[in-house]
């Protein structure tokens, strides 16, 4: 693509002629799928990945067939007895799951396995005796390893929630569920009629040679109804290269394809490098032979089939590859793997994988020699049984290789070690909250040295064994207990305690810090003594700047909405960036991000979200917050706020949460802090940072008295505003002009009794507009103005909304004004995110959908104006704001509002 353009090819063809079907759905006829000319499982609407209909909604089925053949693992041969095709095409289901409605033609099944699934359509369904027999064959037999889940995809039935999609085979169709706002008419609905958009393909003997693609986007290819098998590797590329020689791809984005992004067969001095890839139905690269593949930003693999892996290098006795400074997540199954002599996987940043599959890692290599896993990063991955997941992973015949310097953090079991042998892991930081395990199940002849292993539960080291040489090890429990589990074969015969000694030292290294990589410690620690080296991954990852992407929408004037995640799309289940996520928390529990959030810009430039960690729609948690050093691309996230949390320990009948804050205009963080006995507020409390929060003074009392919900707050020059639902009864204003030390009641508005929480924003002339919400009223927002900073207020009045308010939030930017909150809480259209803007504060226009996520009530926002402290960029709003997507469970969420032109 030549400079500062954007080229982009697509491996499909545009569906036109959209009519209604019933009174949800949109159909378009598609003769060719009709006849069997066309067949696809991928359907990409203005952009997005658009999910099929499924069953059930959530989860998955469990089927009543079995399978209980041994496995001899992959070097003794697989199965111990063949399954007969029968066992590798029929499922017996339960009755109330399926039934005679099943239409045969359409339907499809994930059948999962341990490590992979198998994706099948179906010839023939039993009624009677409830079995399904497929039209192709599992990888695996149904019930082997003892798994029995699967899900339908692609039947009417499973057409339960705006943005799905099934093709209707029997009538020649494509069938689709609007998203709200979304216009069929217009819409740009693409599906793929290839596999591989481009192809560079030698012969042996006669590689293709020296051919660079750089700067395109490509998306929309196409799969074939068949088992992937591991890693979903049967599929092809939407680039693929065969017998290439000194080959490149750069700067590509490849996105919204079902098979692989990129796919390279016997390459030699290859390079895959400066690369975007995400929401692929399989792999995001998988190379075999010489290829290095660095700085790459791999996401949202495996979409279809969830086996698939970030990056896969393989090729032995060959070239090795080189995986370096690639950044990969959320990723079904395991993030980087390589089998094969020699490859080097080193300074890549891993986090959020493991989130469907077992028995896979961060990164897991085998079959394979002298493989070198040095300075990674991989946090953050969540066990789901199974096999387990682990952060690295040496499997079968994995020889010589060596795991030196890398991060652990967040993964119960952050090294696994099976059937490999004259391994060394050396200088490596391994910290879980709760149990942590080091695994060695039928390995040999290991070296373990000078690492650094911390949980806050217990540590156990299975078949210690297989470690012929320890030393300098330390190992640190909070909760007292470290053990060793005595193994034969994968039987446990005894657990006892490890003894302190020069093998195993138990003692608090005294760590202070290791979130963003550099793991640091307190003076005098053990870690000096025993001469370990310092661990700095800081650097792990890729350094591609990542695009804000950008939403147009006609109700929004003057100003365009922003993300930095393109799988979430204005007006569907969820638009922005995560900075919250607790879909698959760390302990096991459900928490969620009820309460109490807070979005700032500190002085230096650092954005920070403040939220709560709670167990439902109560006050049981504390405040955590999440902080981002690039202005809303990357996010780190669940640090708790040391008072709080504090608190929270000393008595969990007394939490303290953040509930406002504001950044004076000399630069001070002043956070609002409420206490609670049980849910009943008792205190409010004052906390400052003249350093950007990396110190905070101690809790000082809020006003003369003041007791209730701080709802806003807002800054005009040296004055500070905090509006106070008061549990006494009025709204309050509180007001300090002493850089936010003191606080004094100014006055009390005029908003009527029942009107509950508050917003609060300083208008273009300077005057104050605040407004309330009122259960029984919610098509308006109750609002009143200040002209003289806040000493009287005129009459309360009311300003209609099309689309409701609960929980309101007001921004004043660039001319225009912003409300945004809950769409309600009954009726028609409720439990939604909706943004509203207004040119003069008083008369809003049609609210736009930002979240169309039904499920539950959400909607709890904040907003802070970004830039102010850069000269050379424009201002923002950034708004966050919190989603029930399995109650009680939330997540929360940031986006930004980007003015086009200048205020007036």
């Amino acid at each position: 693509a030549a400079a500062g353009a954007r080229v982009v090819l697509y491996g499909g063809r545009r569906i036109t002629g959209w009519r209604r079907d019933g009174d949800r759905f949109w159909a378009a006829d598609l003769p060719d799928v009709a006849s069997g000319k066309w067949d696809f499982r991928l359907l990409v609407v203005d952009g997005r990945m658009a999910p099929r209909a499924r069953l059930p909604e959530k989860g998955t089925f469990t089927h009543l067939s079995t399978f209980n053949v041994p496995w001899m693992s992959t070097t003794g041969g697989g199965w111990k007895r063949k399954p007969t095709r029968e066992e590798l095409t029929t499922l017996k289901y339960r009755p109330e799951d399926l039934g005679p409605w099943l239409d045969v033609r359409n339907a499809e099944l994930t059948v999962y396995h341990m490590w992979d699934e198998s994706v099948v359509g179906v010839e023939r369904n039993d009624t009677e005796n409830h079995i399904l027999t497929f039209s192709n064959p599992c990888g695996h037999p149904p019930g082997a390893f003892g798994v029995k889940k699967y899900v339908v995809w692609n039947v009417r039935r499973g057409m339960t929630r705006p943005g799905q999609w099934y093709l209707d085979r029997t009538a020649g169709k494509v069938v689709y569920w609007p998203l709200p706002g979304q216009d069929m008419t217009k819409a740009k609905a693409l599906a793929p009629t290839v596999e591989t958009i481009v192809r560079i393909a030698g012969h042996a003997g006669s590689p293709a040679r020296d051919i660079t693609i750089r700067g395109l986007t490509l998306a929309v290819t196409n799969t074939p109804l068949k088992a992937g098998g591991f890693g979903a590797g049967a599929f092809a590329g939407a680039v693929h290269l065969t017998e290439a020689e000194n080959c490149r791809l750069k700067e590509l984005e490849i996105v919204n394809v079902a098979g692989q992004g990129v796919r390279g067969w016997k390459l030699a001095s290859c390079c895959i490098e400066n690369c975007r890839i995400h929401d692929t139905g399989a792999c995001g690269i998988r190379v075999i032979g010489g290829c290095t593949i660095r700085n790459n930003y791999v996401h949202h693999v495996g979409r279809i089939y969830p086996s698939a892996i970030g990056i896969w290098g393989a090729g032995r006795g060959g070239p090795a590859c080189a995986i370096r400074h690639n950044t990969l997540h959320d990723t079904p199954y395991s993030a980087i793997i390589c089998g094969g002599d020699g490859h080097r996987i080193e300074n890549n940043l891993i986090y959020r994988a493991m989130q469907v599959l077992h028995d896979g890692a961060g990164i897991y290599i085998s079959m394979g020699r002298g493989m070198i896993l040095r300075g990674n990063y991989v946090r953050d991955i969540v066990d789901t049984g199974g096999y387990g997941a682990s952060a690295y992973y040496l499997d079968e015949q994995a020889v010589d290789c060596l795991v030196e310097g890398n991060l652990s953090v967040r993964v119960a079991r952050p090294v696994q070690n099976h059937m490999a042998r004259r391994n060394t892991i050396r200088g490596n930081v391994f910290v879980a909250d709760g149990d942590l395990v080091l695994s060695f199940p039928k390995s040999s002849d290991y070296c373990v040295e000078k690492n650094v292993v911390v949980a806050s539960g217990k540590i156990q080291i299975t078949n210690p064994g297989a470690i012929s040489k320890a030393s300098d090890n330390i190992l640190f429990s909070k909760s007292g207990v470290v053990e060793q589990v005595v193994m034969d074969q994968y039987r446990k015969v005894k657990t006892q305690p490890i003894a302190s000694g020069t093998r195993w030292l138990l003692a608090d290294p005294k760590m202070v810090h290791y979130e963003n990589g550099k793991v640091r410690y307190a003076p005098g620690s053990v870690v000096q003594r025993l001469a370990i080296p310092s661990i700095d991954v800081t650097g792990a990852g890729c350094r591609i700047t990542v695009a804000p992407d950008y939403e147009h929408h006609p109700k929004i004037e003057e100003a365009v909405l922003y993300d930095y995640d393109p799988a979430t799309k204005l007006g569907g289940d969820v638009f922005g960036t995560v900075v919250a996520d607790y879909s698959r928390p760390l302990d096991g529990r459900k928490r969620c991000s009820h309460g109490g959030p807070v979005c700032l810009e500190y002085p230096d430039g650092t954005l920070v979200a403040f939220y709560a960690n709670t167990s439902s729609h109560n006050v049981d948690g504390w405040t955590e917050y999440a902080i981002s050093k690039d202005k809303g691309r990357t996010w780190d996230k669940h640090h708790p706020f040391p008072y709080s949390l504090a608190a929270y320990k000393k008595n969990p009948k007394r939490p303290v949460w953040v509930e406002e804050g504001l950044v004076t205009d000399k630069g001070t963080v002043v956070l609002i802090l409420t206490e609670f006995d049980g849910d009943r507020r008792v205190r409010n409390n004052v906390v400052r940072s003249k350093d950007c929060g990396a110190t905070w003074s101690d809790p000082e009392p809020f006003g003369d008295g003041a007791l209730g919900y701080p709802a806003a707050a807002a800054v005009a020059g040296p004055v500070c505003y905090v509006l106070l639902d008061s549990v006494r009864g009025p709204h309050e204003l509180y007001v300090s002009v002493d850089d936010g030390k003191t606080w004094r009641r100014r006055s009390a508005l005029p908003l009527q009794r029942n009107a509950w929480y508050g917003a609060l924003c300083v208008m273009k002339d300077g005057s104050l507009l605040a407004g309330a919400y009122v259960t029984r009223d919610e098509g308006h927002l109750y609002y009143c103005i200040s002209r003289d900073d806040g000493r009287s207020w005129g009459p309360q009045r009311r300003a209609p909304l099309d689309k409701k308010i609960r929980d309101p939030e007001l921004a004043y930017l660039a001319g225009k004004y912003y409300l945004h909150g809950r769409s309600g809480h009954s009726g028609d259209g409720s439990h939604r995110f909706v943004l509203y803007q207004s040119d003069d504060g008083i008369h809003w226009k049609s609210g736009v959908i930002i979240s169309g996520d039904r499920q539950s009530p959400d909607g709890y926002s904040h907003n802070c104006i970004i830039n102010k402290y850069d000269a050379d960029k424009p201002n923002e709003l950034m708004i966050q704001y919190s989603i029930i997507y399995e109650p009680p469970r939330t997540n929360e969420y940031v986006f930004f509002v980007k003015p086009t032109r200048s205020a007036p």
